[in-house]
């Protein structure tokens, strides 16, 4: 897919949210900020029998629109953010669903975290209501399709 490692940091800021769910296809959106210049991509992607990966992008090419969604998503704490599984007391009771994993780079840090049908969580605490809220902001720039996950 061309997408080059973000894991040892970035020279400004670089967001990969990774949606899976047996219902859709693959996705993964990108939104990164290098030097004054907004990225924004949606790619879907499918894992073919054979082990090949083939994908199909689109492209976002109003910067403005990505520069309000980078400020917008600037109200979360990236650092603070933890992963649903370390979540103290939670249980995730939802056998099928929607999978985020999201991933964060600056020059200063990376962060990966993974998440399994938060809006269905929203009341139980912070995380997988913040988590719900950047899926949200996310999805109103990049529109792919959010199937909410059933009980």
């Amino acid at each position: 897919m061309g997408l080059s490692s973000i894991d040892k940091g970035v020279d400004s800021f670089e967001l990969r949210l990774w949606i899976s769910s047996m219902l859709i296809p693959n996705q993964l959106i990108v939104l990164k900020k290098s030097d004054s210049a907004y990225v924004g991509q949606r790619i879907e992607f499918f894992l073919q029998a054979d082990g090949r990966t083939s994908f199909k992008k689109h492209e976002i090419n109003d910067s403005i629109t990505l520069k309000k969604t980078m400020i917008k998503l600037r109200n979360h704490d990236f650092r603070k953010m933890i992963s649903q599984y370390e979540i103290s007391n939670f249980t995730d009771n939802i056998a099928d669903g929607v999978t985020y994993t999201l991933e964060i780079a600056t020059n200063e840090y990376y962060k990966f975290i993974t998440y399994h049908c938060p809006e269905k969580y929203i009341g139980h605490d912070i995380y997988n209501k913040s988590f719900s809220e950047i899926v949200k902001e996310l999805d109103s720039t990049f529109q792919f399709y959010i199937p909410y996950c059933q009980e």
